[in-house]
Formats: structure tokens, C-alpha cells, sequence
């Protein structure tokens, strides 16, 4: 990256210096003509320019891409003339100001190397001040070179440089929820989206077709969901980083598994299970026949709160079976065994709140 930046001096000077004077970036080489020195003597990073946050670029359907953004660096060099009539030196760096105010960034094609490749913007050239910290003590550089002091143009070249390596990302689709606590006079008041993650999600099939209506139960949490017709199910708020999943539906095996659970705010650790049963019938175990199935129960319907506005988010619960309200207030309890209660909602900050019939619709009842 450096000998890219140095390149493109070089290209910004020419386009004011003539061909018959040489442009040295060592202050060792001799030269036998005029020459301009572009002495490169710091470099340091932009702070002023300094971003963290992550790029996200597309990759295939179960991956992207995540990218820092490049670092800024400040590299600084002190350009000076050489020739044998002082007033030539003048000339020089007269032309040398001229070329750098002339030429306040360099971007597109014109940059080189890896500058141009990696496509990270465009170098910024800044003639710099009295005040500028690459003034510190001028005196010592050019004690340093073995030079005496001199008139010299000190310039500020700004590039970016990409040290960080692009990782590869899971996707993971998800959705977001925030949980409101329903106040006395029937307004709601949103509570904590951080007290709120998806702890475990995934698909139940059999032969590769979603099973409906399986009951998926995390042990020792006294939670329970059922899978939808795409045989998908979650939980939420699971405060342990593992958990034991028991799979069970009439037709199929039951399964046990034990899966983690991502710490809060680490959704990028979620990692979406497939689970696969095995049918009763294909395994040799069971013989099913007409009638010998318990009758079962569903709940569905859209809930709303008392001002009429769709209850969107809110858990919603019948015995330990649990699912989440969407965004229109709709839930599906499918799948419950016979006799099971009639579902209550659950809002952050109270107790079960009822949920009752109102103009013909289910309503969150005031507490």
C-alpha cells in the first residue's frame, strides 16, 4: 500500500515537474540532475476518519459476507529540491505546491496497486500547516538525513488500508420482538427488547416434509411449542446456555436432543436446527389404525388491546404450550391435547392477563 501512495506523488508532482528533473523518495541516491525528495518520515492512523462498524455483503442464500471497513493512515513526507542554483530550488517548490493545492485527492483510475484493486476510496493530499503534527521538530529530520535545514514543503497523504481478512456468516433468519405491559388505563407501555431472544428455533420433518403439529417441549423450563405447517418452532427467553429438547407427535418417534443456547445479544450464534423423526409406521413399531388417535384442540384468532390497536408480539399461552402473536395480533395453538385451558396472555411486567370477547373479537383484558 505505501509504494502505491508513493506512486501516486510521483504521478501528482509530473504533472507540474518536468521530465529532466529526477523524483527520488531516498535521500541517499545521487542524482546528477535537479531533484525533488519526497522523504516519507511518519505514518500513523486517521483517527479523525476511524469507523468500526461492519460491512455486510451478500454471499449465497445461507452465508454473507462481513468486512471492517479499511483503516485510514496518515502518511507524511517531507519534499524538498536539490539543485546547484538555490533560486532553481525555488522553482521546484513552487511547483511542487502548485501540483499538491492543484491535486486535493486522487481517486478511480488514477490511483495504483492495490489502491486501485481493492477499490477503498480515494487518497486525500494535504499540503500541511504551521500547526500540523507532522511539524513536530523539523530540525531533527533533517539531522537525521545527515541534511542541513532547508525550505520544504510538508505533505499529508491520506489512503486506505484493509488488514482485516473478510469472514464468512451463517444467515440467520429471525424475527424481532418487543413485548409491551399494558397499563391500567388501557395504554401500553413498551418494555425491554434486551430481556427478549430467540434461544432456539428450527424445523421438524419426516423424509423431508415438515411435520405440523409436532409438540416440542424444553425440559426442566416448563416450556412447550408446536411446530407450524412448515414444521418450524422457537423459543424464547431461555436463561440457560444449554437446553434438552423433547420431540414428540402421534405418528413419529419421539427424539430427545440437546442443543446450546446463544448468549443475549449473540444472535449470530443461533444456530437453526433440523430435526428429522422417524415415522412410527416406517420404524415397524406401530400399526395405526383408524380411531386409535386422542382427539386434540386448537386455538387461533387475533388478539387486540383495549384502544382497538392489533396486539402484535405478545406471548401467548395455553397450559405449557406457548407461541408468539405476529404482527397483525394472529396466533395458532394447534395440535393441544383434549381438555387443554383456554389461552391467557402473558405481558411483560404483569401477571396472565385473560383474554376476552369484545364487539365480536378477542381483547387483552385491563389489569
Amino acid at each position: 500500500m505505501i509504494r502505491d501512495v508513493d506512486t501516486v506523488l510521483e504521478k501528482v508532482l509530473r504533472k507540474s515537474i518536468a521530465p529532466s528533473v529526477a523524483i527520488s523518495f531516498s535521500s541517499a541516491e545521487v542524482t546528477t540532475s535537479p531533484t525533488v525528495r519526497c522523504i516519507l518520515f511518519d505514518i500513523r492512523e486517521a483517527l479523525r476518519y476511524r469507523d468500526e462498524t461492519p460491512r455486510y455483503l451478500p454471499d449465497t442464500e445461507i452465508s454473507t459476507l462481513r468486512k471492517l471497513p479499511p483503516v485510514r493512515m496518515d502518511l507524511a513526507y517531507l519534499i524538498f529540491a536539490e539543485s546547484a542554483d538555490v533560486r532553481d530550488e525555488h522553482d521546484l517548490l513552487s511547483q511542487v505546491l502548485r501540483a499538491l493545492y492543484s491535486t486535493p485527492f486522487v481517486e478511480g483510475d488514477s490511483l495504483e496497486g492495490l489502491l486501485k484493486e481493492e477499490g477503498t476510496g480515494r487518497v486525500q493530499i494535504e499540503v500541511s500547516q504551521l500547526d500540523h503534527r507532522s511539524h513536530e521538530q523539523p530540525e531533527r529530520i533533517f539531522s537525521a538525513l545527515g541534511l542541513p535545514l532547508r525550505p520544504a514543503v510538508w505533505a499529508v497523504l491520506t489512503a486506505s488500508f484493509e488488514p482485516y481478512q473478510t469472514e464468512v456468516i451463517k444467515v440467520v433468519r429471525h424475527a424481532l420482538a418487543s413485548l409491551g405491559v399494558l397499563q391500567p388505563d388501557g395504554s401500553v407501555k413498551v418494555g425491554s427488547v434486551s430481556s427478549v431472544q430467540v434461544s432456539v428455533a428450527g424445523v421438524v420433518q419426516t423424509k423431508g416434509m415438515p411435520v405440523k403439529c409436532a409438540t416440542v417441549e424444553a425440559t426442566g423450563h416448563g416450556m412447550e411449542t408446536a411446530t407450524n405447517e412448515h414444521g418450524f418452532f422457537s423459543f424464547v427467553g431461555i436463561p440457560t446456555r444449554t437446553v434438552r429438547l423433547k420431540i414428540e407427535h402421534p405418528d413419529c418417534l419421539s427424539q430427545e436432543i440437546e442443543v446450546s443456547v446463544p448468549p443475549p445479544g449473540r444472535v449470530d450464534l443461533l444456530k437453526p436446527l433440523k430435526i428429522e423423526l422417524v415415522s412410527r409406521v416406517d420404524s415397524g413399531v406401530l400399526t395405526v389404525e383408524i380411531g386409535t388417535v386422542a382427539p386434540t384442540i386448537s386455538y387461533s384468532g387475533v388478539v387486540y388491546y383495549p384502544d382497538g390497536k392489533p396486539a402484535k408480539a405478545v406471548l401467548i399461552r395455553s397450559g405449557r404450550r406457548q407461541t408468539i402473536t405476529d404482527q397483525s395480533g394472529t396466533f395458532e395453538l394447534s395440535g393441544l391435547p383434549w381438555g387443554s385451558p383456554e389461552p391467557v396472555a402473558e405481558v411483560t411486567g404483569s401477571c396472565e392477563t385473560p383474554l376476552v370477547t369484545e364487539n365480536g373479537r378477542l381483547t387483552l383484558k385491563s389489569i
